[in-house]
């Protein structure tokens, strides 16, 4: 069974760089599934200093492995 989400995204896909050195942050989001994304982006809507960890690709095993 093949992803919707994935089928019909953009083929270009954004790199995003690694994590080489610490950063000062007020809130640190592991996962970038969309529960990830959707924390993520609305508290970068606030005054608050975020980053999102992701080991592998933004929303991959969200959309396409478990098929939620």
């Amino acid at each position: 069974m093949s992803s919707y989400w994935i089928e019909s995204g953009n083929q270009e896909k954004k790199a995003f760089p690694k994590l080489e050195k610490s950063k000062q942050v007020d809130v640190c989001i592991i996962g970038g599934g969309l529960t990830g994304l959707t924390t993520a982006y609305y508290l970068s809507k606030t005054n608050l200093k975020v980053v999102l960890l992701e080991k592998s690709k933004i929303c991959y095993h969200t959309s396409r492995k478990f098929y939620c």
